[in-house]
């Protein structure tokens, strides 16, 4: 019966050492699926970590796009206003130097109307005395001529 018992006992250490070890297996292949898990876990919240950082690669990508489309389209408006305030200033010099070729053609004009019209009027003048002196001169030969026949 202690034979037995020993034998029991003995079987019973046995089974239960085997318990402990088959406990130990088991608890490390769960801390074994629990480090895999962590490191399921870690791995997945990098690639969602990924997921955001390239997604906001790509937004900063096309903010950058638009940022240089819009710098380029600015650039290109300034060089379109630069041109047309060249041609406006450009334009408004060559109108003020039109006026003021013209001012002094007609200035020009007025003045040479002028002196036609000064000449004019000695030219009058002239003839005036002319006619006077003709007149006299006429009134003398006239005279002569009357004291000739008298």
């Amino acid at each position: 019966l202690e034979e037995k018992l020993m034998n029991r006992q003995h079987v019973l250490s046995k089974m239960a050492s085997q318990m402990q070890l088959k406990s130990k297996r088991l608890n490390e292949k769960i801390d074994t699926v629990k480090a895999n898990a962590k490191l399921i876990k870690n791995n997945h919240e990098s690639r969602l970590f990924a997921s955001h950082v390239e997604r906001s690669a790509k937004h900063q990508e096309k903010e950058e796009k638009v940022r240089r489309f819009l710098q380029s389209k600015a650039q290109k408006i300034k060089q379109t206003s630069d041109l047309k305030f060249a041609k406006a200033k450009e334009l408004s010099e060559s109108l003020k130097k039109s006026r003021e070729e013209k001012f002094e053609e007609l200035f020009t004009k007025y003045e040479q109307i002028d002196q036609r019209i000064e000449q004019k009027k000695e030219q009058e003048k002239q003839d005036e005395l002319l006619k006077k002196h003709m007149l006299m001169t006429m009134s003398e030969i006239t005279n002569k001529n009357a004291e000739r026949k008298k």
